[in-house]
C-alpha cells in the first residue's frame, strides 16, 4: 500500500511540473485591441456671448470674429506729457478672438488709428502729428483654450494715422478657441499701461479719436 501511494503522489507532481514550469502557466494575459471613432463637426453655437475677460461687451458674431474690444479713456493729460488708459475696478482693456472654425488656419488682428479731433461742437481743430499711442504686449488668457498652441502678442506704438499693425495673431494649427489678449488691468502700473503721449503744440480741449481693429483669416508671414 506505501508504494502505490508512493507512486501515486509522484504521477501528481509530474502533471504540476512539465519541463520546469508549472501548469497553470497557461492561463496567461491576452490583448485585444478595438476602436474608437467620431466625426468632429462645428460648434452649434452661432455667437461666442460674453467675453471670458472683462474688457467690454460680447458684440461678436459667427464662428471667426473679434468679439469683444476694449475703448480706451485717459481723463485729463497737460500738454507735452504722457498720461495712462483708466480702468474701473475689477475691469480689463484688451481684445477677445473667438476662431471656432476647426480648420487651424491660422488668424491676425491688426490696429490702426485716426488723428485726434475735437469732440466740441463747431470746433475744427485736430491734433495731426505728435500723439502717440502706444499699447504694451498683452497676456494671453484662455478659460478653454490650448495655451501650449496659444496666440502671439505684440506691443504696438502708434503715431502716423491709418498706418495699421500686428498686436495679435495665431501661426498655422494655434489659436483655436477663444484667446484674449489682456493689455492691462486695475492694478497695472502706470508705465506698463496703455499710454497717450500729447504733443507740446496741442491746443486745450477735449478730442477723440477712432481706432480700427481688423481680424484677418491668414497668420501674419
Amino acid at each position: 500500500m506505501k508504494k502505490i501511494n508512493l507512486l501515486a503522489g509522484v504521477a501528481l507532481a509530474g502533471l504540476l511540473f512539465v519541463n520546469g514550469q508549472s501548469a497553470f502557466a497557461a492561463d496567461t494575459a491576452t490583448e485585444k485591441t478595438t476602436k474608437a471613432e467620431v466625426e468632429v463637426t462645428k460648434s452649434g453655437a452661432v455667437d461666442p456671448g460674453e467675453p471670458e475677460e472683462p474688457i467690454g461687451p460680447g458684440t461678436g458674431t459667427g464662428d471667426f470674429t473679434i468679439n469683444a474690444v476694449s475703448d480706451f479713456a485717459f481723463g485729463q493729460i497737460k500738454i507735452g506729457e504722457v498720461g495712462t488708459a483708466t480702468v474701473a475696478t475689477d475691469k480689463k482693456l484688451g481684445i477677445e478672438v473667438a476662431d471656432n472654425r476647426g480648420t487651424g488656419a491660422g488668424w491676425n488682428v491688426q490696429v490702426a488709428m485716426t488723428n485726434f479731433s475735437s469732440t466740441i461742437d463747431g470746433n475744427t481743430d485736430t491734433i495731426v502729428k505728435g500723439w502717440k499711442l502706444e499699447i504694451p504686449k498683452g497676456t494671453v488668457t484662455s478659460k478653454a483654450g490650448d495655451l501650449a498652441n496659444a496666440p502671439e502678442t505684440s506691443a504696438v506704438t502708434l503715431d502716423t494715422a491709418g498706418t495699421a499693425q500686428n498686436v495679435f495673431s495665431a501661426a498655422k494649427d494655434k489659436g483655436l478657441g477663444r484667446y484674449t489678449n489682456v493689455f492691462m488691468d486695475d492694478k497695472t502700473a502706470a508705465a506698463d499701461g496703455v499710454r497717450l503721449t500729447i504733443p507740446s503744440y496741442a491746443k486745450v480741449g477735449k478730442y477723440k479719436a477712432d481706432l480700427t481693429w481688423t481680424l484677418a483669416n491668414a497668420p501674419v508671414k
